[in-house]
């Protein structure tokens, strides 16, 4: 992420969330969902997909 110039702290607030939900949430600690996926890959430009590997969790 920080490649892309965005902060936890940042996402955390497009979020609607805390800087520590993010990081649980980017350390595959708790699931991320599909409208909080879309929201990040928005805010990193990318689309939602090149965030999904092969073994991802999304819920929904």
């Amino acid at each position: 992420m920080s490649e892309a110039g965005v902060s936890q702290s940042r996402l955390a607030r497009r979020l609607g969330t805390t800087q520590q939900s993010v990081s649980r949430r980017l350390a595959g600690k708790t699931p991320i969902s599909v409208p909080e996926l879309l929201l990040i890959a928005d805010e990193l430009g990318v689309p939602a997909s090149a965030l999904l590997g092969d073994s991802a969790e999304v819920t929904s």
